[in-house]
């Protein structure tokens, strides 16, 4: 039990990232461990998408960006947030 306390104490938000490829190994090996994840009623909603293409990524960050603002610019939104 102490190893899962210490992760959760010690876990960090990251904002920054590298330009590197992740090893499809990884990527696979972490949706793995997702998908035990509990879910209300054990539906498990998962739906992964892995991006790879530079150009794909870019154009999801773009919108992303754009719906995360027109979210936080609605009016009484900061009442859910």
């Amino acid at each position: 039990m102490q190893d899962v306390v210490t992760i959760i104490y010690e876990r960090r938000a990251v904002r920054k990232y590298d330009d590197r490829a992740v090893e499809r190994r990884v990527i696979d090996e972490l949706i793995d461990a997702s998908r035990m994840a509990p879910s209300d009623m054990n539906l498990q909603p998962w739906k992964f998408y892995v991006l790879a293409e530079h150009d794909l990524i870019n154009a999801m960050d773009a919108q992303i960006r754009l719906v995360a603002n027109d979210i936080y610019t609605m009016p009484n939104m900061t009442a859910f947030l």
